[in-house]
């Protein structure tokens, strides 16, 4: 393992490599034993960091104190307010398709979407909008004198000959 990490030189990201493996297998005091080395060589929050997670499960009074110093480095505080968050616009990104984009012409499928359900909350993905029941019946009536039309085409049909009675538009 030594010859391991003396075989990788200055490669400080080799090394960072080698320390995250040895913390995903649970070998925390060898991961340590690296990372304490790359943290003398490089200042790097990234080494600083997986150095205190290692240490958490070694010595948790040692990576306290570590985490302690790093807070001032490059950590920026922000104040979060969750009602202000959840007023905030939601941030839409959408695709320009070229000159049609500009005029109105063609729109992102999210810009489509949120036109679409209003925007609202908890709308599903591919809901659509519920027909009425007059426009079901049309559309079914319409389609039932198209496939009586093929039928009398292809000879199997005779409404003259046979009089048929009209099937029960619900099963239809």
């Amino acid at each position: 393992a030594e010859e391991l990490l003396a075989s990788l030189g200055d490669n400080i990201s080799a090394k960072l490599a080698v320390a995250e493996f040895r913390l995903a297998k649970g070998r925390y005091d060898d991961a340590v034993k690296v990372l304490e080395g790359i943290a003398e060589e490089d200042d790097s929050m990234t080494a600083k960091a997986l150095l205190v997670r290692a240490l958490s499960f070694v010595d948790p009074e040692k990576a306290a104190e570590l985490a302690k110093d790093m807070e001032g480095d490059e950590i920026i505080n922000y104040a979060l307010d969750g009602e202000a968050l959840e007023s905030m616009e939601i941030p839409r990104f959408a695709k320009k398709l070229g000159a049609s984009a500009a005029e109105g012409g063609s729109a992102s499928k999210v810009r489509k979407l949120i036109e679409t359900t209003g925007g609202k909350r908890g709308s599903i993905i591919g809901e659509r909008k519920k027909q009425n029941r007059e426009a079901i019946l049309r559309k079914r009536a319409k389609r039932r004198e198209a496939y009586l039309a093929r039928l009398q085409a292809e000879g199997r049909y005779n409404p003259d000959q046979t009089p048929l009675p009209k099937p029960d538009p619900e099963r239809w």
